[in-house]
């Protein structure tokens, strides 16, 4: 570990004002304080060569008009030292960042990015910096970034805004929705009551005027917490801020707040703005929400409880485990009560805890009828009365310090470095003036409260008594879906446009097309923002690629058979993670068509004479987890690939695969209750499987509104293999079909069929796979030897092929396509375009070329394109490695039919560049980050599986990386030539909108 700072410490005007250990997050934090400035900053020093930063502002929207949303977009389009129309873009095509970001909430706002090369982290520093505190602000930025209106050809006039049209998408989802109507429930009389997003029907009230006031006011020096994070020594970021910022910031901010006591000042007064009035007595709030029907499908009803404001761990994690105990599994209290009531379908989607200042917690159902509003509500309360009677099971309670075990011991990526929750964590902390040092949770805390719980009886009940019995800030929420949502958005829309040209001038609108235009058209120079070199990494091919680690033994299976345990030793902190796969081609395709509810189903209901709760229990005290999946990818067609398919079985089979989460020492337990799921499963509770079904469906139908583009995107790839198609079967728009025909049957009907998938599944052959640790790998081998036998695990055969035409046949919907596109409506006032062309298989060298074609496309002309000009939130493109296909999608787009248009046109213009050293130098960097990425070990182990399912080979694997390295502009003009070409000989395209977006021609409103 680099030399610490100490207590005391000065250097530079920053002072050291504590020093103190995170040893479960194997750090040292440093907090300083900057005395002229105020700018405060926490560094957690640590061996991580992952560096991550971030600068986080309290701000506050105290309205709906999105002001905090639409700066933390406007910041980073252009500053002081980057005078660039949008050098987080740049960045994006040219940094090896492994995070890049900006985010707001509704009380702050965060720029955090991440790098594990230092030269490309204080990169990344310079830029972040100087958009955040010297940012260029001018009013064509505003009206790109905020809102404008925008005529049409035809002479029609539009409300336009980047973040418009993403809030646009943020209130056409039912369950978005939904979940504001709970939270801002319980928030009245503070700055939650607002959209901090912005509504759009609010939006267009904010002027230029308000928007530079907000900067003024909320970004400054003294109210910036800088996260620091990782190797870099903090004396060496501190002199990197000092030579570049402090004596700016000190021109540009000479009245900083840098006393302590005026600093709590501050903090108090920002407090005020968060908090809520407290509610006389619980309110009830009845509200519509965006649906195809008018209330067809059953309301969400809602119960809301504020717990007040938790200011440490300890608390916090008092809540975690009281609100895991009642509600975390299909057994616990409430979730059980809720599901087995009838009262409605399933659990609603926004039950579980909110942390603003306050901690929120909702649970409720829906698919309720009218009737039963009222029962939801009393049922909860009589929960909640009964378990504070009866108490919680031993069981249960080991259950959540199992699944608690887990979280402290595993190394966690979910969309960007573990460092990213640690900012998270204290940005939380600083903003709310509570202690640093008290907010980071720890296994001393955990073993605390864990001990207090089982010495007293009491204690959890008295936690019941305190949040929910006797707390009287609840709300209770019914939110019906309709059709008049939308539509009474629509005419509100239209009265704002009609307000706004009343209040405008022609020669004044045509100032702001002026203004942006002239914004939009200025031409950048990205040398402005310095970039590292593809030759640095040729040099050392270690800095950009670790080979599979996956290693073979042979093992006896079934009937004195031998199948392979495959293994991948990773540092996985004495967890073990077990996954044993099954070829499904035994299986027909009308029987293929269930393994989504099969996978949901089969390790969710008891085996053997343990009912589902029983076999829950011991699952959730002996494990981590037991659950099923299915992996889907076809094999590679390089010349190595092909001929690892020739000496291995495993390449293109589909695969059923179970996977087992495991401590070290409790291995022997997890395999025998692994061998009971794929062995002695019943499907004879037929309720529970009804409940099941319900659920998966409607956690299905409304996720498609909110994730339109990848529905659109997955959809355009159906034609073009077999497993292409089934893909799309089992997770596009053909599922929604599929999946609502399943639970119109009935349910006995629905259990028999999965029943004989369930007698079929080991017909097929199977592999075994584990990543643990070589010592626990090597010391259970035997046992899982013995696994295999006792299971009737055999070797798996060739695959054999799947019917193309019929999957293809199986996946169409009538009365949708024409020439060559598909169109779907849906509750929304913004759509999703997804088109498919040909392009290059992998291990060509043009496949690799084609990787740096459409990083470039997605970060410069496609995001110019799409997002700058046409006002949707974003453009992207990428390659489909497998199967040889180049793909374009919009999201949240206010234009869809003509983004189509414009990917085309994108291509074209692309063709005609001459491209400099320097563009391709930075494109295929940018492309090579995607690479290199860092990835935990379990996720680590899993790669190397599913390079030998795959049949990717390590050469394959490097010779591509080295390809994009080695990009020049001549091979870049060509590519983007023979891609036009390629798209006059065939496309496939899908939009997803709402029907007022559909100029003419066929479509298909889809049933959600």
């Amino acid at each position: 570990m680099c030399d610490l700072m100490k207590k005391g410490d000065e250097y530079k005007d920053f002072e050291v004002t504590d020093v103190f250990e995170l040893k479960d997050y194997h750090s040292k934090a440093v907090k300083l304080y900057h005395k002229k400035l105020g700018l405060e900053v926490l560094h957690l020093v640590n061996e991580d060569k992952e560096n991550l930063f971030s600068f986080s502002f309290r701000t506050i929207n105290d309205n709906s008009t999105g002001v905090a949303h639409i700066m933390e977009h406007s910041v980073l389009c252009g500053s002081e030292l980057y005078p660039l129309k949008d050098p987080f873009t740049q960045l994006s095509n040219q940094s090896v960042t492994t995070y890049l970001n900006a985010f707001t909430s509704p009380d702050k706002t965060c720029y955090p990015a991440s790098s594990t090369v230092k030269a490309d982290y204080f990169n990344l520093m310079s830029v972040y910096a100087d958009a955040v505190f010297f940012p260029r602000l001018s009013r064509g930025i505003f009206l790109q970034e905020g809102h404008r209106l925008e005529k049409d050809a035809e002479g029609n006039y539009t409300i336009q805004g980047v973040v418009y049209n993403e809030m646009k998408g943020n209130y056409s989802s039912f369950e978005g929705v939904a979940g504001d109507i709970s939270t801002t429930s319980l928030m009245e009389g503070c700055v939650y009551e607002k959209d901090s997003g912005g509504d759009p029907l609010v939006i267009p009230e904010l002027t230029y005027e308000q928007y530079i006031d907000f900067h003024k006011k909320w970004y400054r020096p003294d109210n910036c917490f800088l996260f620091l994070y990782g190797n870099i020594p903090t004396k060496e970021q501190i002199e990197f801020l000092d030579r570049h910022f402090i004596k700016r910031l000190l021109k540009k901010y000479p009245d900083c707040i840098v006393s302590s006591k005026d600093k709590k000042a501050q903090v108090e007064n920002f407090l005020k703005y968060l908090k809520p009035l407290p509610l006389k007595e619980p309110k009830f709030v009845k509200a519509i929400g965006p649906g195809l029907e008018d209330g067809g499908k059953g309301n969400t009803v809602l119960v809301n409880f504020n717990f007040g404001h938790l200011a440490d761990e300890f608390e916090k994690f008092e809540i975690v485990v009281l609100v895991s105990l009642l509600s975390n599994y299909d057994n616990s209290p409430l979730e059980k009560a809720l599901v087995e009531s009838g009262l409605g379908e399933d659990t609603a989607p926004q039950s579980g805890l909110e942390g603003l200042y306050d901690t929120l917690f909702t649970v409720g159902l829906r698919g309720v009828k009218n009737e039963n509003t009222d029962k939801v509500k009393d049922l909860v309360f009589d929960t909640l009365k009964k378990v504070y009677k009866e108490g919680f099971k031993t069981e249960d309670i080991e259950s959540i310090f199992m699944a608690t075990e887990f979280l402290q011991r595993e190394v966690k990526r979910n969309n960007g470095p573990y460092s990213l929750t640690l900012m998270n964590t204290a940005a939380r902390s600083w903003s709310y003036g509570d202690s640093l040092k008290k907010a980071f949770r720890s296994d001393e805390t955990i073993k605390k409260i864990h001990r207090m719980i089982l010495n007293d009886d009491n204690y959890l009940k008295g936690l019941i008594k305190k949040y929910f019995l006797d707390n009287s800030n609840w709300t209770f929420c019914e939110i019906k879906p309709s059709n008049k949502y939308t539509k009474e958005r629509d005419k509100l829309e239209q009265k704002i446009i009609r307000k706004i040209l009343d209040s405008k001038t022609e020669k004044e609108l045509e100032q702001d097309t002026i203004e942006l235009k002239a914004f939009q058209s200025q031409k950048d120079d990205p040398a402005l923002i310095p970039n590292l070199k593809p030759a640095d990494f040729l040099r050392d091919k270690k800095s950009f690629y670790k080979p599979f680690n996956l290693k073979y033994d042979r093992i006896q299976g079934a009937c004195g058979t031998e199948l392979d345990l495959l293994s991948s030793p990773e540092a996985v902190n004495g967890v073990s993670y077990v996954r044993v796969g099954f070829a499904l081609d035994n299986l027909t395709l009308e029987e293929l068509q269930w393994i989504p509810l099969f996978c949901k189903t089969v390790t969710e209901i008891g085996f053997g004479d343990l009912s589902w709760e029983e076999a829950a229990d011991r699952v959730n005290r002996l494990t981590g987890g037991i659950g099923a999946v299915s992996y889907l990818r076809p094999a590679f067609q390089t010349k190595n690939a092909k001929k690892v398919a020739k000496e291995s079985n495993y390449p293109d089979h589909i695969w059923l695969v179970f996977n087992l989460k495991v401590l070290d020492d409790k291995i022997s337990d997890g395999l025998e209750l692994l061998k009971e799921y794929i062995t002695n499963v019943r499907f004879s509770d037929i309720k529970r499987i009804k409940d099941i079904a319900i659920e998966h469906r409607n956690d299905f139908v409304s996720s498609i509104v909110p994730a339109g583009h990848s529905f659109a995107r997955r959809r355009t790839l159906r034609k073009n293999n077999a497993i292409s198609a089934l893909n799309e079967m089992w997770y596009g728009l053909s599922y929604l079909f599929i999946i609502r025909q399943q639970c119109d049957m009935k349910f006995k009907d629905v259990a028999a069929r999965l029943n004989s998938i369930y007698q079929k599944i080991r017909e097929g052959g199977s592999f075994i796979h584990i990543t643990a640790e070589e010592k626990t790998i090597e010391k259970n081998k035997k046992l899982f030897s013995s696994f295999a036998a006792k299971t009737g695990l055999k070797a798996v055969q060739k695959a054999r092929p799947l019917d193309f035409d019929a999957l293809i046949k199986m996946t169409d919907i009538p009365d949708c396509e024409e020439n060559g596109q598909e169109v779907f409506v849906i509750p929304a006032q913004i759509g999703y375009a997804a088109q498919a062309t040909p392009a290059t298989p992998y291990g060509e060298k043009e496949n690799a070329v084609e990787e740096v074609a459409t990083h470039w496309l997605s970060n410069i002309l496609l995001w110019e394109k799409i997002r700058t000009e046409g006002g949707a939130y974003g453009g992207f493109c990428s390659t489909e490695e497998n199967s040889g296909q180049l793909l374009f999608t919009s999201y949240r787009d206010p234009k869809p039919f003509k983004s189509n248009d414009v990917f085309d046109d994108c291509i074209l213009e692309a063709s005609k560049i001459t491209f400099s050293e320097k563009d391709v130098e930075k494109a295929a960097i940018g492309t090579i980050s995607d690479f290199i990425t860092p990835v935990t070990p379990q996720r680590s182990g899993l790669a190397s599986l599913m390079s030998a399912l795959e049949a990717l080979t390590d050469e394959d694997r490097m010779n591509k990386r080295i390809n994009i390295l080695k990009t020049t502009p001549e091979d870049l003009t060509q590519t983007f030539k023979n891609l036009h070409k390629k798209l006059n000989v065939r496309k496939y395209r899908v939009i997803i909108c709402g029907r007022e977006l559909v100029p003419s021609g066929k479509y298909k409103v889809l049933p959600l």
